[in-house]
């Protein structure tokens, strides 16, 4: 995910995890199960959508995954809250948290 991560009300967003991989190995894991939760700045989940919410592969890539949030998520517009991530594969797992601002699209830059 590239910072600052933002999100916007009353949108579908997707967030993207970048090469997933083994730091010991090298090896890129295109097989992780992959999370994310949306949190507010007091760290509750956000409504409007079941969490955690499943990432997909990207089919092809290096350790790319995934994530569609529906436009009915309610964020907290004009603050910053948090993408907490987990990656499980096997035995490990590993847990990722990016901050990220809520807003609200500015409608005269939209196409």
């Amino acid at each position: 995910m590239g910072l600052p991560l933002v999100l916007y009300d009353n949108n579908s967003n997707l967030l993207t995890i970048y090469g997933v991989q083994n730091k010991i190995t090298g090896a890129y894991i295109n097989d992780a199960t992959v999370a994310v939760t949306l949190k507010s700045k007091e760290r509750a989940n956000l409504g409007g959508e079941t969490w955690p919410l499943a990432g997909s592969y990207v089919s092809g890539s290096n350790g790319n995954y995934q994530f569609v949030t529906t436009g009915s998520v309610v964020y907290p517009a004009g603050e910053q809250g948090f993408a907490v991530v987990t990656i499980t594969k096997g035995s490990y797992t590993a847990e990722f948290e990016f901050e990220c601002e809520f807003a609200v699209r500015d409608k005269a830059s939209t196409p």
